[in-house]
């Protein structure tokens, strides 16, 4: 996953923070924020659909 996508996923569920402070901290507009969380969430469930397919 990209290094800034990474970041703004983790800021918004480890660091519980809103997009609007994401945004605010990083220099962002909330749009981009949405935008990469959506891209980092399709990652993951990619990912995790995949493992799943390996493991059954």
């Amino acid at each position: 996953m990209p290094e800034k996508c990474r970041e703004i996923f983790l800021l918004s569920r480890d660091g519980q923070l809103s997009n609007q402070q994401i945004a605010d901290l990083l220099g962002i507009s909330i749009k981009t924020v949405e935008a990469q969380k959506t891209i980092a969430l399709k990652r993951i469930r990619m990912k995790k659909s995949q493992f799943t397919l390996i493991s059954v």
